[in-house]
């Protein structure tokens, strides 16, 4: 039997959607997520644009990659998520590096990095961020940054 997303909640919502994805049904997570969209402005939709920041940076369209970070950004401001917030600002270095801006990518990447040592997010978004940014270094061979 499957859940239908549409007929839960936004909470229950957002619950199926981190299960289907820490179980490897990535789509049934973005589904999931998807129902959120129509929602007032919440934590999730965050999730739903940084898709969509993935999916154009990956064909190359860097402008709207770029467009859709910064809506990232705004979109945990306005929700005052710092989790989100940082992980956005991976997601505008990654953009940054894409596009062959080894100068600016990994100094975004900097934002993220120290809000997350200077303890500013939560324990899971911490290790996410680490995770993103050493991967963010060795993609640059920024290897000293990667060691710090």
């Amino acid at each position: 039997m499957r859940l239908d997303p549409a007929r839960l909640g936004t909470d229950d919502q957002a619950v199926l959607a981190d299960a289907a994805w820490w179980t490897g049904r990535v789509e049934e997570s973005i589904v999931a997520r998807d129902q959120l969209r129509d929602q007032p402005e919440c934590e999730e939709q965050c999730h739903l644009v940084s898709v969509e920041t993935e999916e154009a940076q990956e064909r190359g369209a860097f402008a709207e990659a770029a467009q859709k970070a910064s809506e990232m950004a705004e979109i945990a401001r306005r929700c005052g998520s710092s989790d989100l917030l940082a992980v956005s600002t991976v997601a505008q270095s990654g953009v940054l590096l894409a596009e062959g801006r080894v100068a600016e990518g990994p100094a975004r990447l900097d934002d993220a990095m120290c809000a997350a040592t200077a303890g500013e997010l939560s324990a899971f978004f911490t290790g996410w961020i680490y995770r993103l940014g050493l991967q963010a270094c060795i993609a640059c061979a920024d290897l000293l940054r990667a060691a710090e």
